[in-house]
């Protein structure tokens, strides 16, 4: 669609996601009953967690931990570090870019809530109870869980609801969000109820983007296209990226300032687990870093939108596996390179081993590495006026065949 002489970016509207009313209405009764529900029984369901991850752990057995081990991984930030480039290479960037930010955004809400309930994990308040991987943070939500419900559920909705293998996606979603849930309990990570009350803010979290994903779609479109009409964007992302740091760098100083860890999580903790586990806040607060990826893709890509056209990407299969082959092992490189970064405090850290490599990883990806796949005939070397598909599509066609 055409505004003056300017191409404004444009999705369909039949293919937008629809949400019924009775999801709705499940997601409200969620917020409103069951997550305060789940609050008044805390206690006693951490009791009852307690035995039953006891008693699971004396079944676990060495092939069992190193297949949950493995599945742990695919809820992991470097699941997402590998596969946030192929939402840019291998789909369709404008419906990928919308996963990336969702998926980005559920971190930085994992730390602000985990911050502020500061629930402990199941080895923190006994110490018969064992972590096969001594993973640090707080526990509700569970992260590995919320990202992995994010990224999982948003993929599958967003790419196959309107297609014929809607229902293979939907049932791999589920399965592997049961490995998932199910292997952090068995190797000691999360308490059966953190794992329930994590899918209850994932479903309600996305309810509510896709009950606005028409606007959501349209934002992403505008934050990412179109250079010389919306390049402003970027500076309203930044005022929002530093406000957002702003509200967790407060609730994480209340957190520690005012609120001592409990010293008796410190001795449980570290019976099993190393002498200098972190027990506290600081593995939590750093997941709110992923602001700067969604900070860094936005700024990459008005970037590139300022010299290629938003379709750059439409060539041969090979090719885009190729760019995402490339940008992939690129971010875990330097996510791999900056993680090395020995940090004597919080501040130091959380810029350099989190904030500072993920908008690098995220700018270098969206912005730089379009062009330098244009000029090596990996992608279409094409200006930005020219933005209509059905050209896109001819232009395509003669790239394909150099």
């Amino acid at each position: 669609m055409k505004r003056g002489n300017a191409f404004v970016p444009k999705i369909a509207d039949d293919t937008l996601v629809k949400t019924s009313i009775l999801v709705r209405i499940l997601a409200l009764v969620t917020l409103l009953f069951i997550i305060p529900l789940e609050g008044l029984l805390r206690e006693v369901l951490s009791n009852w967690g307690t035995g039953f991850i006891y008693d699971l752990q004396q079944d676990r057995t060495d092939s069992g931990k190193d297949f949950f081990r493995l599945v742990s991984y695919l809820g992991t930030e470097w699941m997402l570090i590998a596969v946030a480039p192929a939402f840019y290479h291998l789909c369709d960037p404008r419906r990928g870019i919308k996963v990336i930010f969702i998926s980005c955004f559920s971190m930085y809400l994992y730390s602000f809530i985990a911050l502020f309930y500061k629930e402990p994990r199941p080895f923190w308040v006994d110490d018969d109870l064992r972590s096969v991987l001594c993973r640090s943070g707080y526990a509700n939500p569970a992260a590995e869980i919320l990202l992995g419900s994010v990224l999982y559920c948003t993929t599958a909705i967003e790419f196959f609801h309107r297609s014929r293998f809607r229902i293979l996606a939907y049932s791999l979603t589920v399965t592997l969000l049961i490995l998932l849930s199910c292997g952090t309990v068995y190797l000691g990570e999360y308490f059966p109820h953190q794992i329930f009350i994590t899918f209850c803010y994932a479903f309600i979290y996305l309810t509510a983007l896709f009950v606005f994903d028409k606007l959501m779609m349209d934002f992403t479109l505008k934050s990412c296209f179109n250079y010389k009409t919306n390049r402003v964007y970027v500076v309203y992302w930044f005022i929002v990226t530093m406000f957002l740091l702003l509200g967790v760098v407060s609730i994480y100083d209340i957190v520690t300032l005012n609120h001592a860890t409990d010293i008796s999580w410190i001795k449980n903790a570290t019976t099993h687990c190393n002498w200098n586990y972190d027990v506290g806040g600081a593995s939590t607060f750093y997941k709110s870093a992923w602001i700067f990826y969604n900070l860094g893709f936005v700024t990459g890509s008005m970037f590139t939108a300022k010299y290629l056209s938003m379709f750059w990407g439409c060539t041969s299969l090979w090719k885009s596996f190729l760019r995402y082959a490339i940008s992939a092992g690129i971010s875990i490189g330097i996510y791999k390179l900056f993680s090395l970064i020995v940090a004597e405090d919080t501040t130091t850290e959380y810029m350099w081993k989190y904030a500072f490599p993920l908008f690098l990883i995220a700018y270098i990806c969206a912005g730089l590495l379009p062009l330098f796949f244009s000029k090596i005939q990996l992608a279409l070397d094409v200006p930005p006026d020219i933005d209509e598909e059905n050209e896109l599509k001819s232009i395509g066609k003669t790239k394909r065949k150099l």
